[in-house]
């Protein structure tokens, strides 16, 4: 299955608890500050074995990958294509 940005990702960032966040607005114009485990998620959602890809990187626990995925789409940045 196949999915499509249903946001722009912007240039503005902000720094929280030490951490860059990028600002992320959806297409209803609400925004969100995105850590960078999101974004990243974001920027790759279609690629094949993401999830492990994001488990090795951000040292996560098992099952939160998965849970990245589905607070994407809970959070409309993506539909489906």
């Amino acid at each position: 299955m196949a999915y499509r940005y249903n946001c722009e990702v912007t240039g503005v960032t902000r720094t929280i608890s030490g951490v860059s966040h990028r600002l992320v607005r959806r297409l209803d114009g609400k925004g969100f500050y995105l850590d960078p485990l999101f974004l990243y998620a974001l920027e790759r959602f279609d690629e094949p074995g993401l999830e492990a890809d994001l488990a090795a990187r951000f040292a996560l626990p098992n099952g939160a990958a998965s849970r990245v995925r589905r607070t994407l789409l809970a959070g409309r940045f993506l539909v489906e294509a």
